[in-house]
């Protein structure tokens, strides 16, 4: 197989993105797999704070999930927020505050490790 970006050069593997042949020259390695250079921008992992995310949630609840692209999180916050609203008043809420902030936390420090 030849690489698709220098036809004369034999690939070396292929982009785990887009299953193109690359060489070595083409190789962007990122968690032990192989991307071309144009997937490569694709796949780069954003780092993010795991104290600004939580603090994000001060200012509107779910938005550090929103922050993260975590959309299902978020708007489970908010419905959290509601339920909790109707069945335990304001003191529910301040809970799933608490929560969504401490779970925020943690999915910022996994999303920086690579474990989601």
């Amino acid at each position: 197989m030849k690489c698709y970006n220098h036809l004369k050069t034999e690939a070396i593997g292929v982009c785990k993105n887009c299953g193109k042949g690359i060489c070595k020259e083409c190789t962007f390695e990122q968690d032990k797999k192989i991307f071309c250079t144009s997937c490569s921008t694709i796949v780069a992992r954003a780092e993010y704070s795991p104290i600004a995310i939580a603090i994000v949630n001060v200012v509107l609840l779910g938005a550090g999930f929103f922050v993260m692209k975590q959309w299902g999180k978020g708007l489970l916050s908010i419905f959290a927020a509601f339920v909790a609203y109707y069945l335990f008043g304001l003191g529910g809420v301040a809970i799933v505050y608490l929560f969504v902030m401490a779970k925020c936390y943690d999915t910022a420090k996994a999303l920086n490790k690579g474990r989601m």
